[in-house]
């Protein structure tokens, strides 16, 4: 089993979001063994994003999860 949590780099709410999102996963999977990965999009918006990849990478290494992005 496997997810891409995909946030929006250039919007707070959507990242925000992402730990909701790991904690509906861990509640609801039906496997121990859980694959997930951080996806990082518009990445391409350098003026307009909000979340710096070292905050994205922090999150992703709280959840011993990887990160794109």
């Amino acid at each position: 089993m496997g997810f891409l949590l995909v946030f929006d780099v250039s919007n707070e709410t959507s990242f925000l979001n992402v730990r909701n999102w790991i904690g509906e996963i861990q509640s609801n999977a039906y496997s121990e063994n859980i694959d997930m990965v951080l996806v990082g999009n518009k990445c391409d918006l350098d003026t307009e994003r909000v979340i710096t990849k070292a905050r994205a990478l922090e999150l992703a290494k709280q959840y011993q999860i990887d990160y794109i992005g």
